[in-house]
């Protein structure tokens, strides 16, 4: 007796090996492996829900080419959500569809650079996850060597009460310094927008002009450069600028150019797009 019931333990466990796997069905589909039923007698109707994670949960998962066609679903800094799919061969992160932000009043976009503990080059800073926005937009330079994240003092909330102040955009004052802030994505909210940001000049002659700020709209590259900065003995220090307030919601990238020819140190910091 106990041989047969042995035997039919184990071919019991075969079959059940090699069957389809179904929820809320005794009748799994022949083509599937996981067959889910959205509901059991007809009562109790549900959905399938995918893991729930952060940005920052989603950038800790250990992801490589084998882990091709993982599904997560992500919640963005600010209210967006995507449903994404993981491309081994891109090593990249896919939305499958996004829910956009609902319209608001107030900021639509914020980037304090995050905080360091040392100089730290900005491509590092990103791969760092150290943007307040990393992973969502792209962070790069085309000059000669990378401008920095810096944290050294005067930081602008030694100046602006409520200012983030624990690091700031670093552009020295030697060779080309440049940096680009894209795949910045506002089509969600109603245009137009405020464009503002705090400014440092280490220079007392400086006036702003030596630094151009321009921004993408999907068309044109459109110039809002500071030149009404102020001159003269100790006006070496941090101001906030509005740029523009008719920034239209297809803003894609902002950049910052220095020269080779200015003698400026120039420090950026909280750059905010607000709906206004």
């Amino acid at each position: 007796m106990k041989k047969k019931l042995i035997v039919l333990f184990f071919l019991n466990c075969a079959i059940f090996s090699n069957a389809q796997v179904g929820i809320n069905t005794t009748t799994p589909n022949a083509s599937s492996v996981l067959d889910l039923n959205s509901h059991l007698g007809g009562t109790n109707y549900g959905g399938f829900m995918p893991p729930r994670v952060t940005l920052a949960q989603r950038n800790s998962i250990p992801v490589t080419a084998a882990e091709d066609g993982l599904i997560v679903y992500t919640a963005y800094p600010g209210g967006l959500r995507c449903l994404q799919l993981y491309n081994g061969s891109t090593m990249a992160w896919e939305n499958i569809t996004c829910f956009g932000i609902p319209p608001v009043t107030g900021p639509v976009f914020f980037e304090s650079m995050g905080n360091v503990t040392a100089n730290t080059s900005v491509l590092t800073h990103d791969t760092n996850n150290g943007f307040d926005n990393s992973g969502v937009c792209s962070y790069t330079y085309t000059s000669s060597s990378p401008p920095q994240i810096r944290n050294t003092a005067p930081t602008s909330s030694t100046v602006f009460t409520g200012a983030s102040g624990s690091g700031f955009l670093f552009l020295q004052a030697s060779a080309n310094r440049n940096f680009t802030i894209g795949s910045i994505d506002l089509t969600a909210h109603a245009g137009p927008l405020t464009l503002q940001l705090l400014i440092y000049k280490s220079t007392t002659t400086s006036n702003g002009s030596d630094l151009t700020i321009d921004y993408f709209d999907g068309t044109v590259w459109v110039d809002v450069s500071v030149t009404d900065l102020p001159t003269g003995a100790t006006t070496n220090t941090w101001y906030q600028r509005v740029l523009a307030i008719d920034v239209p919601n297809t803003i894609q990238t902002i950049r910052f150019s220095r020269s080779s020819a200015s003698t400026t140190e120039f420090r950026i910091d909280d750059i905010e797009i607000i709906n206004p």
